[in-house]
């Protein structure tokens, strides 16, 4: 077998902004997602509306990341929401590492205080 066929053989890793979901899909996802976001006034609020649809947050690679069944779909930047629009206006999230995975994390509900 040449090296050529060899290479393109293995799975590769995954690169968040390049997503399995087709176009078509981020089109619809970022048309569902960008006004249920717009309505939330908290980090805790955005959790329990994506959660009642099934999907999270969380954090791999460095990229705050839409979730399903704890699995990566895609950076939020990829869908037009990047983190730092969201933090201007929901402030800064409470993120708890994830040990042994560099770079990864998951939203944590801060308490009422």
């Amino acid at each position: 077998m040449d090296p050529e066929t060899l290479t393109a053989s293995r799975p590769r890793p995954l690169d968040i902004d390049h997503p399995n979901i087709d176009c078509e899909s981020a089109a619809l996802l970022r048309g569902w997602l960008t006004p249920l976001i717009a309505a939330c006034p908290s980090w805790a609020a955005v959790e329990q509306a994506l959660e009642g649809r099934g999907y999270g947050l969380a954090f791999r690679n460095g990229r705050l990341c839409l979730t399903r069944d704890g699995r990566c779909l895609c950076s939020m930047r990829y869908l037009g929401l990047t983190l730092r629009d969201l933090v201007l206006r929901l402030g800064r999230p409470a993120v708890r590492p994830l040990p042994g995975y560099p770079a990864a994390g998951v939203i944590c509900l801060r308490p009422a205080v």
